[in-house]
């Protein structure tokens, strides 16, 4: 992932998935020639047999993309056979976003790719196009959507975004989605990148798609095919092909030319003007001097990592490099996606920093060929540092004007879900929890999900849950604990009697175990029955001593991975009074606990129905190391009144301020601490109403870090003066 403080780059891919068969060769074979494989007594290759793995252009691209720290979404075709699951849980292990990829219903299989690997990493493939070539006209539809509003999203959270392309799709589909993305880009104003590589279709490129993708990237044999055969064995007569492609309408051409490296071409058309600029990185020997050894995903690789490179903001001097990095680690290993690099040797390979969105661009005077510098200019990097522990954490650093931090990953309400089902359309029913999953997966947006315990999870296995979580490209964020009122009703971690409290510690146990099952990282507290009705009902000293002890122990048995966050509501529709009733005494508490994996959740409606100001409650929590945990929703400010209206729809400019603190506190460095909405849908379109959720989060987060920026926001807590 991206180090903390920066914005992970949106790369967004549609294109083609395979099951790829690697068969070593000792050479390929001639015409109607039988040759047996290599193996391990024939030294070839390594000694290594045939091998499989996932490939495909744009699965490729798509797990690059994900390891070189971008947030990485495919949008593609599976098929209808047992490749398809193997294929989608190999993706999601690498991070890659499948929520808008479809799974073919007629009986078509999933693409495969045959390659033959010569010795010296040489390789030829045979692709069979199955699921991948099946693309229907509403398919393709949905596709441009999804890309253009991955652009959006993107905008929102104030990050670069790339969409790729490749030729092992219908071209239809290419066009629509390309011209989806730049009519999203013309009318919103938001800015966007379409790269295409040209591989996968040996035939002409048509006009309408060059005239919509904005880098078309061919390899060495392709420009050639491209350009009716024009040899391209010289750096001259590489370029002159080049032009060649951009005088059939490219606005720019990325050529990968194997051991001679890559070469852009790009800018006007005016060549004795010099409006022409041209581009050449050499190749880049591998880390220790390695031989290459299989070719297969190299081009993927570069093409992946010149993508993120311009959606971090930087150069085309810097995303050449950056490419060649890529392509040099990937040729040193075998197998395609096995071979792709992560994202810190690829850029030490590069000697570029891990940097934030620059914003260069080349726009110097031309030359005809120009030779790239073996590092970036020193004044075209910005260092980018992991952030520090929660030990030596600067509680308040001084607002940086550069770069808005990133946007914490977002999870929303799952039971939101079975509102509307006459809307829903999956396979699964709403009545079951992977229904409910399976619907939420539909909300662009969303990355973690948070399941009740016991209500979401008795009866079914963590296996279960988990595929289902990966089927939708979602994770586990949390468990939160919902104790039954049938034996709770009377309180669960306060109640008076001793034995209730034991065994609302043990329920909240096996609630850690599910978090330690799904890979979450908090199981958060809701003392739903842990208030009073009347005076004297209660021995508030010792109330306040049992929930200490009990927490405690809660705390213990989950272990130090797991974060324990009490989502205390100071109002609550069970109790007239809460046991913890604000924030300064849910600060006591976690005091008196004394467990560093103990905190706090704050729910924004609930403060604002307390009286309380949720951005102070936020500062105050954070100054006590305790802010686990945010929910957003909004509440008119009637005590008991309703909490499950979306974010900011009647608190704009607390919601403004809650989420300013929340940057100025560094609130969502690292997974552990997300954003949660905690809505109610009624008569709304539960996924309509968190895709709302999401956008106006995105929008007011910007909002925040452009005031933090300017310093608009400083001046006015200096002044303290309601008109500042």
């Amino acid at each position: 992932a991206c180090a903390a403080g920066a914005l992970a780059p949106h790369v967004h891919v549609v294109g083609s998935v395979n099951v790829d068969i690697t068969v070593p060769v000792p050479r390929l074979p001639a015409r109607e020639e039988t040759l047996l494989a290599s193996d391990g007594s024939s030294g070839g290759n390594g000694g290594a047999g045939v091998s499989l793995a996932v490939g495909g252009k744009g699965a490729n691209q798509a797990a690059a993309a994900a390891r070189l720290g971008a947030r990485a979404r495919f949008c593609g075709r599976f098929g209808s056979d047992t490749h398809a699951p193997w294929l989608r849980e190999k993706l999601t292990a690498e991070g890659v976003d499948l929520r808008r990829s479809v799974h073919d219903g007629n009986g078509v299989g999933s693409g495969q790719g045959y390659v033959l690997l010569e010795p010296d990493g040489a390789a030829t493939s045979v692709v069979v196009g199955g699921a991948n070539a099946a693309w229907t006209a509403s398919e393709a539809e949905a596709a441009g959507v999804a890309a253009a509003d991955a652009v959006d999203e993107a905008a929102i959270a104030g990050a670069g975004a790339v969409v790729l392309l490749q030729r092992e799709i219908p071209e239809f589909v290419n066009e629509i989605v390309a011209a989806a993305v730049k009519e999203r880009v013309r009318r919103a104003g938001k800015r966007a990148v379409v790269l295409l590589d040209a591989g996968g279709e040996d035939r002409a490129l048509g006009p309408t798609l060059l005239s919509l993708v904005d880098y078309v990237a061919p390899n060495e044999g392709e420009l050639s095919r491209l350009t009716d055969g024009m040899p391209t064995a010289t750096a001259d007569e590489a370029l002159a092909a080049a032009r060649a492609l951009r005088a059939q309408g490219a606005a720019a051409v990325l050529v990968t030319l194997g051991d001679r490296g890559a070469l852009l071409v790009h800018g006007g058309v005016e060549v004795e003007g010099k409006e022409e600029v041209v581009l050449h990185q050499p190749a880049l020997r591998p880390p220790g001097g390695g031989a290459a050894v299989d070719a297969t995903a190299a081009g993927d690789a570069f093409r992946a990592a010149f993508g993120v490179a311009l959606a971090e903001g930087r150069p085309h001097r810097d995303a050449l490099r950056l490419g060649a990095a890529a392509g040099a680690i990937a040729v040193a290993r075998r197998g395609a996606m096995p071979s792709l690099p992560r994202r810190e040797e690829c850029y030490a390979l590069a000697g570029l920093a891990v940097a934030g969105a620059g914003g260069a661009t080349d726009t110097a005077p031309a030359v005809e060929w120009e030779e790239c510098a073996d590092s970036a200019a020193a004044d075209e990097k910005q260092e980018r540092v992991d952030g520090p522990s929660d030990a030596d954490v600067e509680l308040w650093p001084s607002p940086s004007p550069s770069a808005a931090p990133p946007l914490p990953l977002l999870a929303s309400r799952l039971n939101s879900m079975r509102a509307r089902p006459e809307l829903w359309r999956g396979a699964e029913p709403l009545s079951s929890v992977l229904g409910l999953i399976a619907r939420q997966a539909s909300v662009a947006g969303l990355s973690l999900v948070e399941l009740n315990y016991p209500q979401h999870l008795e009866g079914l296995a963590a296996a279960e849950v988990l595929a289902a979580l990966r089927a939708a490209g979602l994770r586990a964020g949390g468990v939160a604990m919902r104790f039954p009122e049938s034996a709770f009703s009377a309180g669960a971690l306060t109640a008076a009697s001793a034995d209730v409290r034991a065994s609302a510690v043990r329920l909240a146990a096996e609630a850690c175990g599910w978090v330690h099952a799904l890979n979450a990282s908090q199981l958060v507290v809701w003392p739903q029955f842990d208030g009073y009705d009347y005076n004297l009902q209660v021995d508030y000293a010792a109330a306040l001593d049992a929930a200490a002890e009990a927490y405690g122990a809660v705390a213990d048995a989950c272990g130090p991975r797991v974060r324990v966050s009490l989502e205390f509501k100071p109002t609550d529709e069970k109790s007239r009074f809460a046991l913890v009733p604000s924030t300064g005494a849910a600060v006591e508490l976690v005091r008196r606990v004394g467990r560093p994996n103990f905190g706090l959740t704050l729910d924004f409606g609930h403060l604002l129905m307390a009286g309380e100001n949720p951005a102070q409650s936020a500062a105050l929590a954070h100054g006590a190391r305790a802010l686990f945990g945010v929910q957003l929703n909004d509440a008119p400010v009637r005590l008991g009144a309703e909490d499950g209206l979306a974010f900011a729809s009647a608190h704009p400019q607390a919601a403004l301020e809650l989420l300013f603190w929340l940057q100025r506190a560094g609130y969502g460095r690292g997974e552990r601490e997300h954003l949660y909405f905690d809505t109610f849908p009624l008569r709304e379109d539960p996924v309509a109403e968190a895709e709302h959720n999401v956008r106006v989060v995105g929008e007011l987060w910007a909002a925040a870090a452009a005031m933090a920026a300017s310093g608009v926001a400083e001046e006015a807590l200096r002044a303290r003066d309601g008109l500042a």
